[in-house]
């Protein structure tokens, strides 16, 4: 066995261990140039794509880890294929589903795995099962010897099953490795599904269980609220029924008392909820909370905002939730909320968003903030631009903000966005005039990201972006229906100042097409 075989022997014996993972990647960078087919780049890319998702493995909402995740795109999107080719049993864009460095390959469907030989899942350790359940199936996975080795267990329907149908799956000792439950397109058995699992001791070690379409019911919330023994680290229910009732059983539990992640997306709940996670007795150490979609407005807002548990909080998504002026003033001066990373306040009729952001000082840690469709307009723009506690900003999206000329001229003249690397204005109307003053600004020298689609950019704007020695550091540029035609489409195209542009969107525009093909040839560029 070949020293490389003998390293990706070892991953697939230790599924759950990082260090087989790692020595592999440091094995890659020692060899990049001695291995016989393979471009060395692709190599040490694959290195470092290992490293990269190991370290923000459990953090992939976390804006400490943006870059790296951005840099794992961008090395998938280049090297993926090539990767993928050098294993003959990998499917096609494999490392799309990668998780710590390797495809996510490692499942197999219910009804297989009690078929499985154990030469068989030697060879490729099942650590994965997806599928519909059904009664047969509860009782044959209960006695397979590899359902130990299952780490994820993804159900995606369910035929009739009763309590004790389930029970015999979730009671069976063989489940204690179990780390994560997905349940999704379940129909009315989540809520058995839950209860179940939530009465399950051999279920303790359980981290994560997330419901999706509709399946966190509050028969669901109330199940897990009254478990003695979940302590999950994870929570998603997503869009889903469960209301003020539901949520309260459950922040009164100790269900939550591990829980950095809580998602409840589009649930049903409103300021009862919220006010009761506020004042949950045992609420862990919350470093993740998307409530976005809820009905807890101003009150709800409120309550969080003053809750000393949420001091560790550094994302919070609260899109869709109407806040109102009030509400977004009370996380502006919030004293608990000092480590907020990621402010998520999208469709809020927040038309004053950009004069109370600009001054809250629970902001001043802020790296991604995302304003879109709040109608801030030029003034909230302004405000915002001119702030001196959005220094760390980074990624700030306003699209459809009623952002015209004077808007981006106040941007480019201000003085308090400085580390940006994101920008998307997309959905504005700042004109060529606008584009003309961000051109000429140079205010952003770390802009990687500028996304001005739907501008009424002209040639005029398209000309002046091409002309700009500022924006040299731009990766991503998009001018998506803009009114281009060829001659601003030229102007682009000739930039001396786009050395580092990898991707120009400029689809909807009035170009030739001889003039677009030019455009994708350039800027088809390697990371």
């Amino acid at each position: 066995m070949s020293t490389e075989s003998a390293l990706l022997a070892a991953i697939l014996a230790q599924p759950d261990e990082d260090t087989p993972r790692l020595a592999y990647a440091d094995w890659l960078d020692e060899h990049a140039d001695a291995l016989p087919g393979r471009d060395p780049k692709a190599v040490r890319a694959r290195a470092e794509f290992i490293r990269l998702q190991i370290a923000f493995h459990r953090r992939d909402e976390d804006p400490d880890f943006d870059g790296a995740r951005d840099r794992t795109n961008a090395l998938r999107a280049r090297h993926g294929e090539v990767w993928t080719a050098w294993d003959p049993q990998a499917s096609n864009y494999a490392f799309w589903n990668a998780r710590r460095g390797f495809p996510d390959q490692t499942g197999t469907e219910l009804a297989v795995l009690p078929h499985l030989a154990d030469d068989a899942v030697a060879r490729a350790p099942v650590t994965k099962l997806r599928g519909t359940i059904t009664p047969d199936l509860c009782a044959r996975l209960a006695a397979c010897p590899h359902l130990s080795r299952v780490r994820r267990l993804e159900l995606t329907g369910a035929e009739p099953v009763t309590r004790d149908d389930l029970d015999v799956l979730f009671h069976s000792p063989r489940i204690i490795g179990l780390r994560e439950l997905w349940v999704s397109w379940a129909g009315d058995h989540s809520t058995l599904i839950a209860e179940a699992a939530a009465d399950s001791e051999w279920l303790a070690e359980l981290e994560s269980f997330e419901f999706w379409q509709n399946q966190f019911t509050t028969g669901a919330a109330v199940a897990l609220g009254r478990s003695k023994h979940l302590r999950l680290r994870k929570l998603t229910g997503w869009c889903s029924d469960c209301n003020d009732t539901g949520i309260s059983a459950l922040a009164g539990s100790h269900a939550l008392a591990r829980t950095e992640q809580l998602n409840l997306r589009g649930c049903k709940f409103g300021p009862a909820g919220a006010i009761a996670l506020a004042r949950a007795p045992h609420l862990g150490p919350l470093w993740y909370l998307e409530l976005g979609g809820t009905k807890i407005g101003a009150e709800g807002v409120t309550a969080l905002a003053r809750c000393p548990r949420l001091a560790g909080l550094r994302v919070l998504g609260l899109d869709l939730v109407r806040p109102g002026s009030k509400g977004l003033a009370e996380l502006a001066r919030s004293e608990h909320l000092r480590e907020l990373r990621r402010l998520e306040l999208y469709h809020n009729a927040l038309h004053a968003a950009g004069a109370i952001v600009a001054e809250g000082p629970a902001f001043a840690r802020l790296r991604a903030l995302n304003l879109g469709d709040n109608r801030i307009g030029d003034s909230g723009l302004g405000a915002l631009a001119r702030s001196s506690v959005l220094g760390a900003l980074e990624r700030l999206a306003l699209s459809g903000c009623g952002i015209k000329e004077a808007g981006a001229k106040a941007l480019a003249d201000g003085d308090g966005l400085r580390a940006l690397t994101h920008l998307e204005l997309g959905h504005n109307r700042v004109g060529a005039a606008g584009a003309e003053s961000l051109a000429g600004a140079g205010r952003f020298p770390r802009l990687r990201v500028l996304s001005l689609r739907n501008n009424f950019l002209g040639d005029a704007g398209a000309t002046a972006l091409a002309k700009s020695p500022h924006l040299e550091a731009l990766e991503e540029l998009n001018l998506r229906s803009n009114k281009i035609g060829d001659a601003g489409g030229r102007a682009l195209l000739e930039s001396p100042h786009f050395k580092n542009l990898k991707r120009l969107d400029l689809s909807h525009n009035k170009m030739s097409p001889a003039l677009k093909n030019a455009i994708a040839k350039r800027f088809e560029q390697p990371e």
